[in-house]
């Protein structure tokens, strides 16, 4: 008896990855190049086997014909990946497009005056302003007007093939799965981004399981279609990861000329009463019960002397939680002041500079690391560890410090 059970058994897993393999080659009538070919082959003979020990046959079975993907699917999926890994090298001047942010600014009030109570409800409930909740909003999904044009079991199963993160993909199929089998979401709801993130917020698997508010307590977390729990969620998100009630993100300030730009990021804190004292300034005159004179701050250069500098809170951070880019945050957190009382842009402006890739920021980063600077992660991103290593590199070889690669 038990030796039939495991005939079964084999037969069954044979006859799934066969299901594999023929689904995927009708539907894609095309040549097959050799890269999806492997992705094919990595899919039947080392994906479903893995998954096996944790989900049963018959799932699998269920599961099959989402997870597997067509010539066309695959090509989408494979030019993202690249553009996404080099996404902050967008120039801000053209991220911070003014008439997307006036646009983006007007909707929010609009909306906020539409729907006043239940944004007050989720205000009161988690101690998150609403003026940040509508910027993320934006910025995730346009007020959830845009298009989610991939199916999430076929992105981050891509991503578990294709990305430089497979743990912390495949960790995260595991968990959309074990959300399936349990009937928690609906295939037909699994549409997102190209990473996986899924819904209006645009949360990864994980995120929806931990985090996900059914805010109208309808029986169930729609994070896709329902305005309060897409708002509710993202408000969850911030307090859970330490949203500080009361206190703003920060500001925009001036620097006296010979202060070095090498002594801002998130491991430099003081008072804010410090950094003043140290001839940093608000570019406004404009007073701010949000920021008292103790409240612990440090200084963010995100273009290094090429663009606004500011000094930040933990609650900028807590924005970063949300997606790890200063650019991402600060976007985020300068929506969130125009949508509330402050409508106005940056004084500063953001200079040009030299375009760079992320293979350049890659060499950067190992010449530096050569040189014994610490850049963080050598990870081809401009952050704060990078920014700060090149400034005093600057500084050794006296030349101008500017804290952002230029030649």
């Amino acid at each position: 008896m038990v030796k039939c059970k495991k005939i079964k058994m084999f037969t069954k897993i044979i006859t799934l990855y066969i299901f594999i393999l023929v689904s995927i080659v009708f539907q894609n009538n095309k040549a097959l190049s050799s890269s999806f070919s492997d992705y094919n082959k990595w899919l039947r003979i080392e994906l479903i086997p893995k998954l096996s020990k944790n989900f049963d046959i018959d799932f699998l079975e269920k599961i099959t014909k989402n997870i597997a993907l067509n010539g066309k699917e695959f090509t989408a999926l494979n030019k993202t990946l690249s553009s996404i890994r080099s996404k902050d090298f967008l120039s801000p001047e053209s991220y911070f497009n003014e008439k997307r942010l006036w646009n983006r600014t007007l909707h929010a009030k609009s909306f906020k005056k539409i729907h006043k109570t239940f944004l007050s409800n989720i205000e009161e409930a988690y101690q998150v302003p609403a003026d940040v909740l509508l910027a993320i909003w934006a910025v995730e999904s346009d007020f959830g007007r845009a298009k989610l044009d991939f199916m999430t079991l076929k992105s981050i199963t891509f991503q578990v093939y294709a990305s430089q993160r497979k743990k912390f993909f495949y960790d995260e199929l595991l968990v959309l799965l074990n959300l399936l089998k349990k009937k928690e979401i609906e295939y037909s709801e699994l549409y997102g981004s190209s990473l996986g993130a899924m819904g209006q917020p645009q949360f990864m698997p994980s995120s929806y399981d931990r985090l996900g508010v059914d805010f109208d307590l309808d029986g169930k977390t729609d994070i896709w279609e329902n305005k309060q729990d897409v708002l509710a969620s993202i408000a969850n998100f911030l307090k859970i990861n330490g949203w500080a009630k009361d206190l703003g993100w920060g500001y925009e300030v001036k620097t006296p000329k010979d202060f070095a730009c090498h002594l801002g990021g998130p491991d430099n804190i003081k008072e804010m009463k410090k950094w003043h004292e140290h001839g940093i300034s608000k570019v406004t005159k404009e007073t701010n019960r949000a920021f008292p004179n103790n409240t612990a701050a440090s200084l963010l250069y995100p273009k290094g002397e090429y663009g606004p500098k500011f000094l930040v809170t933990k609650n900028f951070y807590v924005l970063k939680a949300y997606n790890n880019s200063d650019f991402y945050a600060l976007y985020v957190a300068h929506l969130s002041d125009r949508i509330g009382a402050r409508n106005k842009p940056f004084q500063a402006t953001w200079k040009a500079t030299l375009a760079t890739n992320i293979d350049q920021v890659y060499q950067l980063q190992k010449n530096l690391i050569e040189h014994g600077f610490d850049v963080g992660a050598h990870d081809g991103l401009i952050g704060h560890k990078t920014r700060r290593s090149l400034g005093l590199w600057q500084e050794k070889k006296n030349r101008e410090i500017t804290c952002f690669p230029n030649t």
